[in-house]
């Protein structure tokens, strides 16, 4: 068994930064982070267990869902459909996931809620079949099957065991209310019979009900469990009529969810996206963080550490903008008591968002150092005085960045949104239309099969081209 030689990182970069480095991190697939760093008077955790739920539960609404359709809506598969795993999802499909994540989840909610109507219904169905079972043995009964009552009689209605007959119902009552009996009579009738019960009807005087009831009871009487106001035979109409319209419900419920078995492929892939968004918080929860910047410490493998540092250091180390972020904190933090830190690193960020628009000149950089140290030698506080130095450290370390933003209108780290270019390369490019359709002010060109071309006066460089092609045939530079 081969040993993969593992190595440590640690990445510290500005905040602004932090999702878009935590996507790459995700891509990548090689960091394994490390959650054991312990907070300190600078760098705290972040609770990040309510977004985290939030994003779970989604996950969780959408299997569901798909595990519904399969129930309903069976997806036909190979029988090597178990080896050749997931299918990997478009960029396409992933846009219109992220843009209409909430609307997916509402449908997966509104699939459990179909879903959980259709077995209430059918759950409905088989009590109201057993009420209508336990009707029959009354379905001779002409009468209303609750206690009724006149002027001066009673009606009683219930069961008794099915060895008694008539006869040992009044030998009974006789003997348990012989004045009864004597005085006035009871009137029994047997409505029906079966091995272990029998239902029976009896009329007395409504002062006689209590007596005449205790004494039946102690032969085994009992009430029926239902008690309607309808006769055995209407209430059954009743019952099927209503088993008639839930069977009709559970019809257009099941044709429902079948016709969202078109939604499977969406709900798959947002079920994805929102668990993947879930686990990006659950690593944030364990980022140490500042105010500005944020560190992440795992292992990688030792292999892969050349194009994990290339990958993070070519896209988002300018220079430049590191210096400008910098200098924003001081003009923030400027008590303004002395004019060099007030106005001076004002002046000086607003030199540096020059540079950064490639509306700079090579003077400028000249009039910039000079400010520098003005500000440096002039400020009343350790702000302001040390205020300039991010400056000096990337102009006298990292020159040629600074020259690149000058001469060539460039920014080498592709960081700097005013000096991207977008460049379709026609080798990779397959003609689909997918970038022209994209883009919001038509600055891309070709027709259907052929290399487009991309006019950079035209351009606003949004970056929406890149995102739809899905060959990589779009570059920046």
């Amino acid at each position: 068994m081969a040993v993969l030689k593992m190595q440590k990182i640690s990445i510290c970069a500005l905040k602004k930064d932090r999702k878009a480095i935590l996507e790459q991190l995700q891509h990548l697939g090689v960091l394994e982070v490390d959650r054991e760093k312990e907070e300190d008077a600078f760098f705290q955790k972040m609770d990040t267990t309510g977004q985290r739920m939030k994003f779970e539960k989604a996950a969780t609404a959408a299997d569901q869902a798909l595990g519904i359709l399969d129930a309903y809506a069976p997806e036909k598969k190979s029988l090597l459909s178990s080896l050749e795993g997931k299918e990997l999802i478009d960029r396409e499909l992933e846009e219109k996931v992220q843009i209409s994540g909430p609307e997916l989840i509402k449908t997966a909610r509104g699939i459990y809620d179909l879903d959980r109507e259709y077995a209430e219904l059918r759950a409905g169905i088989a009590k109201i079949e057993n009420q209508i079972e336990s009707l029959m043995p009354w379905m001779a009964l002409d009468v209303p099957l609750q206690e009724g009552k006149t002027k001066r009689t009673a009606l009683i209605l219930g069961t008794m065991p099915g060895e008694l007959t008539l006869e040992n119902i009044y030998s009974i009552l006789l003997e348990k209310t012989p004045e009864v009996m004597e005085k006035t009579g009871v009137d029994v009738h047997l409505v029906s019979a079966e091995s272990n019960m029998i239902c029976i009807a009896v009329i007395c005087l409504k002062e006689q009900l209590q007596t005449v009831e205790e004494a039946l009871r102690s032969a085994g009487f009992a009430r029926p469990s239902q008690n309607w106001s309808k006769t055995p035979k209407e209430q059954k109409e009743v019952l099927e009529t209503e088993i008639a319209a839930s069977r009709e419900r559970m019809t257009q419920c099941e044709a429902e969810l079948k016709s969202l078995a078109s939604k499977r492929k969406e709900l798959q892939a947002v079920a994805d996206y929102y668990r993947v968004r879930a686990d990006k918080y659950a690593v944030l929860g364990e980022l140490l963080q500042s105010k500005r910047t944020f560190v992440i410490s795992g292992y990688i493998p030792a292999c892969e550490s050349g194009p994990v540092e290339k990958s993070l250091t070519e896209k988002y180390n300018c220079m430049v903008d590191i210096a400008k972020f910098f200098l924003q904190f001081t003009v923030d933090e400027s008590c303004g008591k002395c004019t060099p830190c007030r106005i001076g690193t004002k002046r000086l960020y607003e030199m540096l968002e020059k540079i950064t628009s490639g509306n700079a000149t090579m003077e400028d950089l000249d009039k910039m150092e000079k400010l520098c140290y003005y500000i440096k030698n002039n400020s009343l506080c350790g702000l302001g005085q040390t205020a300039p130095n991010p400056v000096l450290s990337t102009l006298r370390y990292f020159k040629d960045e600074y020259i690149a933003h000058v001469k060539d209108k460039r920014c080498p780290a592709g960081v700097c949104q005013d000096l991207l270019t977008y460049k379709i390369i026609d080798l990779r490019c397959k003609g689909c239309t997918a970038c022209a359709r994209g883009c919001p002010v038509g600055a891309i060109s070709g027709t259907v099969k052929q290399p487009h071309s991309i006019d950079t006066t035209k351009c606003i460089k949004c970056g929406a081209c890149m995102a739809k092609c899905k060959f990589g045939a779009i570059i920046k530079e």
